[in-house]
């Protein structure tokens, strides 16, 4: 499957595991609401949202498990 980050476009492939999800947050893949952002731009993100955090690891599950479902990947 793939995702993208929300702000510069950065794609990732890898193949939809629970393990793998865990990995890519783990390199830093991060999430506000339903978008999603790669290490780079979650690096800035205070650069351009402030004080507001970032969603964290539970959301970002919950997101990328919501594009791997549109994508037929479970």
């Amino acid at each position: 499957m793939q995702i993208q980050c929300s702000n510069c476009g950065a794609r990732q492939c890898f193949k939809y595991s629970a393990a793998n999800v865990n990995s890519l947050i783990a390199l830093g893949w991060n999430s506000f609401g339903s978008a999603l952002y790669c290490p780079k731009c979650v690096e800035t993100w205070r650069d351009r949202n402030g004080d507001r955090e970032l969603a964290g690891r539970e959301n970002t599950i919950r997101v990328i498990d919501s594009i791997a479902e549109r994508q037929g990947v479970i």
